[in-house]
């Protein structure tokens, strides 16, 4: 780990400072991370694209349960390759439970 010295001469300065200095670092991290890797909203988005033949009603479903899934795992994972098997497993109960959630329900 390199250090670098801060230019800001009060506490309060430092920090944003510092603050600053750690965003820049992520974004390059996340850049360098991301090379050739594919996104999982990328991965819907050409799915979906590769689907317009089917019927609008079956498109429409597509979207809604891959979008569902992109949303429950979106904390835990942002890229294909991160979507294994013991992943999909572990988070599949996450996925089904957030989805009953936000079904509206049919009872009275």
């Amino acid at each position: 780990m390199a250090w670098a010295k801060l230019q800001q001469e009060t506490f309060t300065g430092a920090k944003a400072e510092a603050g600053t200095r750690a965003e820049e670092l992520s974004a390059e991290r996340a850049q360098v991370i991301a090379g050739n890797r594919t996104t999982i909203e990328s991965a819907v988005e050409t799915y979906l694209d590769h689907k317009f033949r089917k019927a609008r009603k079956t498109v429409l479903q597509y979207r809604s349960t891959l979008n569902q899934f992109a949303d429950a795992i979106k904390d835990h994972a942002h890229f294909m390759d991160e979507i294994t098997p013991t992943f999909f497993e572990s988070t599949r109960s996450l996925w089904r439970l957030k989805a009953t959630q936000e079904r509206p329900s049919t009872r009275d």
